[in-house]
């Protein structure tokens, strides 16, 4: 009976340890080394997104910003719709998860909110296959992330950041893409997935959104948000994409919690 209780513990405590492994995020941000073309308003605002740095609530260069205003010259996007594009260089297996770290503002001194942002892969860089969308954190300044059922191989990754609401910016201060160098995935160019319609980048003529005010070229720094406690995570790796391995290490130390009790009480028993 003690001999069992044994076996069956030991693999209980395998099955959790290939749950987690199942469940956990690659462990290389293939967009370290990267080249990455983004966001860039004038000398300020044009933060280095692929740095390991990530923006707090306060106006820096950790932060690189998208920026629209109908009075300025400084455009540098469409009016509705900004885009990152990061090229590894070459292509890159089983992409898991793909991230933004942002700054969700609702129109706070002039920092709209993304409505959406919108992953995109490719392999040669001009057919690019429709990923998801990315969920975003709970926080004002938080990681938004989407994790991939299927693991997908790439060398370009793109996010089409679609803007909501009030505002002439939107705030993004770091860009990551987690994947297995070693595993496996399917090619994005294989994936056959179409762009959703409401993702379709606005016409690169149409004229940039005559309501903004031109005071709002630049955030006050009195109208930082309110949730000005709130701690920011230094890479995505550790957010929200880790709660099913969280979840699974804790199943895993119940089912052997258990086991230990069944085996001390059996072995009383015997005794």
């Amino acid at each position: 009976m003690k001999k069992t209780l044994i076996i069956a513990l030991a693999l209980v405590m395998t099955l959790s340890l290939l749950s987690v492994s199942a469940f956990a995020k690659g462990e290389t941000n293939y967009v370290t080394g990267s080249t990455v073309e983004g966001p860039a308003y004038k000398d300020t605002y044009n933060g280095n997104l692929a740095d390991g740095q990530v923006g707090t609530n306060a106006y820096d260069n950790l932060w690189a910003g998208f920026y629209n205003n109908a009075e300025s010259a400084d455009n540098n996007y469409d009016g509705s719709t900004g885009v990152i594009t990061v090229n590894f260089g070459e292509k890159k297996n089983a992409i898991d998860s793909i991230e933004a770290h942002i700054w969700d503002a609702q129109g706070t001194s002039g920092i709209a909110s993304p409505s959406a942002i919108k992953a995109y892969a490719s392999v040669d860089g001009e057919n690019y296959s429709y990923l998801g969308d990315l969920t975003f954190g709970a926080e004002a300044i938080d990681w938004a992330v989407l994790e991939l059922e299927t693991p997908v191989n790439a060398q370009y990754v793109k996010y089409e950041f679609i803007k909501d609401g009030d505002g002439v910016f939107m705030f993004v201060s770091e860009v990551a893409v987690y994947g297995t160098p070693d595993g496996t995935g399917t090619d994005a160019d294989q994936l056959q997935t179409e762009t959703p319609d409401e993702s379709t980048p606005a016409d690169e003529s149409a004229p940039a959104d005559e309501s903004a005010p031109a005071d709002e070229s630049a955030p006050a720094t009195e109208s930082a948000p309110a949730n000005t406690s709130s701690a920011v995570s230094e890479g995505g790796n550790d957010n929200d994409g880790g709660n099913n391995t969280v979840l699974w290490i804790v199943l895993g130390v119940v089912a052997v919690v258990v086991i230990v009790v069944v085996i001390v009480v059996a072995t009383k028993k015997k005794k």
